[in-house]
């Protein structure tokens, strides 16, 4: 069995938030992009022909300032439901039990020092409950539809190993468990050693392929590990 214990708090919709936001980057992008272009366009042919700027100025205004709005206002219409979610509290813990053939999640919230919850609930499901799963540097998103999803914290491991848990994704979902990638920046930088030796950063006539970018004191792919202890 694999355990992680957390809190079910606001950190949880902004890790989904920040996801969402990230994955559809490109979408935000594009529309400044067309909105920068639109009003590049509209101000020239105002300009040649002696017309008001404002169409053409509010244009490129609005396209510059699309993704932060956009970002803005996700924050403060999310905080807003959180704060009509009672449930969501740091008195609100969270447990994912994880067995070969099923999860079981609980959801608790007790005041400090308080005798009796004043909430609590428990699913109990195979692994047929998740729509898909996919593992990143630091957490799991373990979705039930396109626009729901569990957050489950890799720090948050009171029992069993991360390693046994994408054992059982993989089995249990299949093609539908995306793991996270293993040789990546992001994850080097999160998880490097917090002083690696000056050795890390020199080159090495007996390992020339280890990388030496202080993100990434770690083997190229396919390398042997390198000891940095």
């Amino acid at each position: 069995m694999i355990e992680f214990r957390g809190k079910f708090d606001e950190s949880v919709t902004n890790n989904l938030n920040n996801r969402v936001l990230k994955k559809f980057w490109w979408v935000f992008a594009l529309v400044s992009v067309l909105l920068i272009f639109l009003g590049t366009v509209t101000l020239l042919i105002a300009i040649d022909e002696g017309e008001d700027l404002f169409n053409g100025i509010y244009l490129i205004s609005f396209g510059v300032l699309f993704f932060p709005l956009v970002f803005l206002l996700t924050k403060i219409v999310q905080k807003f439901v959180n704060k009509s979610m009672s449930i969501m509290s740091s008195d609100t813990s969270e447990t994912f039990q994880f067995y070969p053939d099923r999860l079981i999640i609980t959801q608790k919230k007790q005041a400090y020092g308080a005798e009796e919850s004043e909430y609590e609930a428990t699913t109990s499901a195979t692994y047929a409950y998740l729509y898909s799963a996919e593992e990143t540097c630091d957490r799991y998103f373990l979705r039930i539809s396109r626009m729901q999803s569990h957050v489950v914290n890799k720090k948050d491991l009171t029992e069993g190993t991360i390693e046994e848990l994408n054992e059982i994704l993989a089995k249990n979902l299949g093609p539908k468990f995306k793991r996270k990638k293993k040789y990546s920046l992001h994850c080097t930088a999160l998880h490097k050693p917090p002083n690696p030796p000056a050795a890390a950063f020199l080159p090495s006539p007996e390992f020339p392929h280890y990388h030496r970018s202080w993100r990434c004191p770690y083997p190229a792919p396919g390398m042997p590990p390198y000891n940095v202890s």
